[in-house]
């Protein structure tokens, strides 16, 4: 009779052991048969020998053993883990952009895109890597297929390949219809406003870029292209002041060179004072979806 206990105990601990499900209830339960049955096996009858005991004690460990990588199944096993939603896939690429790990990003909004096609958000976001990477084309196929064609994060991406392509006239004017729809995207702002100033619309140019220094005071930026107009309206005090502080600063090479040559009032190696190809890589690196 002993030995079919011992049986059935061992049993039970083995299944323990490889189904346990991390179920609290069936912990329990295993925990109820077996450790009853030694209990009752060894207080309650007086022909115990040693080997019984031993025997049970065994058995005992084993059933410990079960519930233990039960419980660790249910809590650890990514096969249990809850999912990530669609949001939070979409902020893990974000989070990549923003360490500048683009190749990881991209292959985490690639596969998105194949198990939600119609996803805004996700084909947005595609549109920007492409963009940053310089490639307006694959970004404009992309953005084919949003659907909310109205949103301050469609008409920016659109306005930033029309620009890429070379069509500043249509790019400036998505860009404004982007400041229409949200007003306090820095990056819409300035690019918005220095396209005013590249297509010789000095006042609404500048209406802009004070929007945008004003989200962003310590900008380079929007203080650059404030000189730019102080320089233009031959305000040199201003634009001076604005240059030495900006002189004071890390710049991009680029705008360095036009900072010190403004400043030492030689600007005829300044072959591009609105550094559009530079504006455009520091737009489209803020991540301004």
């Amino acid at each position: 009779m002993f030995y079919i206990l011992y049986g059935f105990f061992l049993l039970t601990g083995l299944l323990g052991l490889i189904f346990g499900s991390g179920s609290v209830l069936f912990d329990l339960l295993i925990l109820l048969v077996s450790g009853g049955g030694l209990l009752f096996a060894i207080f309650f009858k007086k022909k115990v020998d040693r080997t019984t005991r031993t025997t049970f004690c065994s058995v005992l460990l084993v059933i410990l053993l079960g519930l233990a990588l039960a419980s660790g199944a249910g809590t650890g096993s990514p096969d249990n883990a809850p999912a990530l939603t669609l949001n939070e896939q979409v902020g893990e690429a974000r989070s990549y952009l923003e360490k500048g790990k683009t190749e990881r990003a991209s292959e985490i909004l690639e596969e998105l895109a194949l198990s939600h096609p119609n996803s805004d958000l996700v084909n947005l976001h595609r549109a920007l890597v492409f963009l940053q990477s310089g490639d307006a084309d694959s970004a404009a196929s992309v953005l084919g297929v949003v659907s909310n064609t109205g949103s301050a994060g469609y008409r920016y991406l659109l306005g930033a390949v029309r620009f890429l392509q070379g069509d500043h006239s249509r790019a400036l004017l998505n860009l404004e219809a982007a400041v229409a729809a949200d007003g306090d995207r820095y990056e819409a702002l300035l690019f918005a406003g220095v396209l005013n100033l590249a297509l010789s619309d000095l006042p609404d140019g500048e209406a802009l870029l004070s929007q945008a220094a004003a989200l962003q005071p310590d900008a380079q930026f929007p203080r650059y292209y404030q000189a730019l107009i102080a320089y233009d309206r031959l305000n040199m005090d201003r634009a001076q002041q604005l240059f030495n502080q900006l002189k004071a600063e890390e710049l991009p090479e680029a705008m360095r060179a036009n900072v010190n040559a403004y400043l030492n009032g030689d600007t005829s190696g300044v072959t591009d004072p609105l550094l559009l190809e530079l504006l455009a890589e520091h737009c489209l690196q803020g991540l301004p979806l």
